[in-house]
């Protein structure tokens, strides 16, 4: 990818960390980086049969949901990047050293799942410590486990800013207010927000030429899918507050 993405990258995320934290000096916070990238870890590993003693294939791999916890892994470790002061070629550069390293230009098959479990778990491991050694070796692990999937950096980016996009809904809606509701009425079912959205992606990537635009209506598609969750939520609230007066 080009560095101006990478640029761009940062300063989406920096955006979006001002607005989770209600405050544009969020960096001088110190999040816990390292333990939020550490549960998400635990989160895609989970998407995988690594239990032996469950048997051979008692779930089937869900590579969509590794792909979402890898992406969310991304904007905790771009976090450290602003955090501590490096730049857009120091990310360009660890990133894509990772990502290269693995040149089938495909997914991994089933049988080889544990290799990119293993590789999950480098991430985890060299989160504990943000010195420049393990911040790289970290964002090495995740462009190789990226590459794993059989996905190509440009993906990584759209998948990137379709998140980023969501992020930016929640709070908008009520998220920090714990107001928002993650679980939607959409289609039919019942179904996760981060699905809806890559769902509406992947349908906006035939119909919008530029990424700029797809961003934008990604948020007007969000927030018609969303509508009538907020609707069914507002009327159980007003039910509750009739019923104990």
């Amino acid at each position: 990818m080009k560095l101006s993405t990478y640029q761009e990258i940062l300063q989406l995320q920096d955006t979006c960390n001002a607005r989770a934290s209600n405050d544009n000096n969020w960096a001088a916070l110190n999040r816990n980086w390292g333990r939020a990238i550490r549960q998400e870890g635990a989160e895609a590993v989970e998407s995988t049969p690594w239990k032996w003693w469950k048997g051979v294939g008692y779930t089937p791999i869900n590579w969509d949901n590794i792909q979402v916890e890898l992406v969310d892994i991304f904007h905790f470790i771009v976090s450290i990047y602003i955090q501590r002061g490096l730049t857009a070629s120091d990310l360009k550069l660890h990133l894509e050293d990772g990502f290269n390293s693995y040149s089938r230009g495909e997914r991994i098959p089933d049988s080889e799942i544990e290799s990119l479990v293993q590789c999950m778990e480098g991430i985890t491991f060299h989160s504990f410590l943000s010195t420049p050694f393990c911040i790289e070796k970290m964002t090495n692990k995740l462009g190789l486990s990226w590459s794993l999937l059989g996905l190509s950096l440009e993906t990584l980016y759209t998948s990137y800013m379709c998140k980023n996009v969501l992020n930016i809904f929640r709070y908008d809606n009520g998220y920090r207010a714990n107001t928002y509701k993650k679980e939607w009425k959409f289609e039919g079912e019942k179904v996760e927000d981060n699905v809806v959205a890559f769902q509406l992606l992947e349908r906006l990537k035939v119909s919008s030429p530029t990424l700029d635009m797809m961003g934008v209506k990604l948020q007007a598609a969000l927030h018609q899918a969303y509508e009538p969750t907020r609707k069914a939520s507002a009327a159980a609230t007003k039910r509750k507050t009739n019923k104990a007066l």
